[in-house]
């Protein structure tokens, strides 16, 4: 009967106010296009702002993460939210140096610092290659060096069948002075060795193209220089209730607002966190039957950190109390896709799926598109599509949540499917200087706003009965009906 309850309550005010109302009440959805993109768009502009005073970056420990978060908890005050900080210490690292050239007249070419690698000297190494042979686990077993010399050499190791740090330490208990990985496919290599303490010799990684290039041009001589600072810091993330829901039921809509030492983020995350902020202000009187909890958090850019720590504060009893997370990251790419997190496998692709429950959020979002009659793609978890919500994942508790993209390259199918260009980067200013507001594609940015507005309301009137399956992507869906609760 709350729920019952909750949702003609809520069916009678959500998204009724007109485009130049400053915030509108979180209710119901008899018209998601009244929903206006503007209150965010001031959150970017103000969070742009206090990111440009504290040196314009947001990175954890910095006057501009100092700053965003003074404004982020001055805006949830102001709702009659009751703000808590959660601190934590994590280890942070900063790139210094990242280049790599064929001797010995080669130009630099890009290569990503693996965290936690040790630092090659000032001005980098010289040494020859020495491509491992290719198998289901390169260069993860003594085996795999035993055919030639790697002392003194600078092991070329193909991505996949164990991890960086397994790698570079048979890289390195066989001779090698350094360790250059390349993807297994195409794109860019992020990764990480499992700590500070791991790391035996300088490790970097770089795209498939360059490595299938590196080990076609035969013997040659590199010069490698990757140099990181690692430093212990602390910092916090932010979390915020509403008065009402259940608090034995609680979803939780979260953001990362850190960013990397480079960028300023604005599509990266700030785009998120100013979702999140609208939505809370939407919901701080609505009568909502599920308790919402709005989440900043801190040190994503650094492996999840902050969500993890905050997840593990929590004993089996508070954990169960979370139903579900919600994750938005990066809503306004400007050569967009319209993702949602692929919780289900609705694709049929076979990526990895969330926790039971995990469909129902993932329909949930899905009818915020289907009412806008916009066209939507499942997007597989893991990649570049990671954020907060793989620390939920691993936590056992249901996910999903909206994504527009990256530094990936938009396909033709995509192209085709939600315009733009076809061969280009959803985001070319991503993780650069130039991720500011200019950069942001205000379109998008409302879909998403609006998409997820409808996706909370669902869940939030949902009668406690089982998920569905969610359906295919395509141009245009009529809404599935109810979902129960997420677990």
């Amino acid at each position: 009967m709350v729920y019952a309850a909750g949702a003609l309550a809520l069916m009678s005010t959500l998204l009724t106010a007109s485009p130049a109302a400053a915030v509108p009440s979180l209710g119901s959805v008899p018209d998601a296009g009244h929903l206006s993109v503007d209150p965010l768009m001031r959150h970017l502009r103000a969070l742009q702002a206090a990111t440009d005073r504290g040196g314009g970056v947001r990175a954890p420990g910095t006057a501009g993460f100092t700053n965003s978060a003074g404004y982020v908890e001055s805006v949830l005050t102001a709702a009659g939210y009751q703000v808590r900080e959660h601190h934590f210490t994590f280890n942070y690292t900063q790139v210094l140096a990242a280049r790599v050239r064929v001797l010995p007249d080669g130009g630099d070419e890009q290569i990503q610092v693996i965290n936690y690698t040790p630092s090659t000297p000032v001005g980098g190494i010289q040494a020859p290659l020495a491509a491992v042979p290719v198998d289901a686990t390169t260069g993860c077993e003594a085996t795999d060096y035993a055919g030639s010399d790697y002392s003194g050499r600078i092991a070329l190791i193909r991505r996949g069948g164990c991890s960086f740090t397994v790698k570079q330490r048979a890289a390195a208990a066989a001779g090698a002075i350094a360790v250059i990985i390349y993807n297994n496919q195409p794109g860019k290599v992020y990764g990480s060795l499992l700590g500070p303490t791991d790391g035996v010799v300088p490790v970097g990684a770089v795209t498939q193209e360059l490595g299938e290039r590196l080990v076609a041009a035969g013997p040659v001589r590199l010069e490698l220089e990757v140099r990181q600072v690692i430093q212990t810091r602390e910092t916090f993330n932010i979390l915020a209730d509403t008065r009402r829901g259940d608090p034995n039921d609680v979803l939780v809509v979260g953001a990362h607002l850190d960013t990397i030492p480079e960028s300023p983020g604005i599509n990266d995350n700030a785009t998120g966190v100013a979702a999140v902020l609208t939505l809370a202000q939407l919901a701080s009187h609505a009568p909502v039957p599920r308790k919402l909890r709005f989440a900043f958090w801190s040190a994503e850019e650094w492996g999840q950190v902050g969500s993890g720590a905050y997840l593990s504060t929590l004993d089996a009893a508070g954990l169960a109390q979370i139903s579900g997370y919600v994750d938005l990251a990066k809503l306004g790419s400007p050569n967009y896709i319209r993702g949602v997190f692929d919780s289900a496998d609705v694709d049929g692709s076979g990526g990895v799926t969330g926790p039971a429950g995990s469909a129902t959020i993932e329909n949930a979002l899905i009818q915020g598109f289907a009412l806008q009659r916009l066209s939507w793609k499942p997007v597989d978890l893991g990649g570049l599509a990671n954020s907060d919500w793989l620390s939920f994942l691993s936590a056992g508790v249901p996910i999903s949540g909206l994504f527009s993209g990256t530094e990936d390259l938009k396909t033709a199918s995509e192209a085709a499917l939600f315009g733009g260009v076809a061969g280009v980067a959803y985001d070319t200013c991503h993780a650069l200087l130039c991720d500011r507001i200019d950069n942001v594609n205000r379109q998008v940015l409302e879909q998403n706003l609006r998409a997820v507005a409808f996706g909370l309301v669902v869940l939030e009137t949902a009668p406690c009965a089982g998920g569905q399956r969610a359906r295919a992507p395509g141009a245009s869906r009529t809404p599935a009906g109810p979902f129960g609760r997420l677990a």
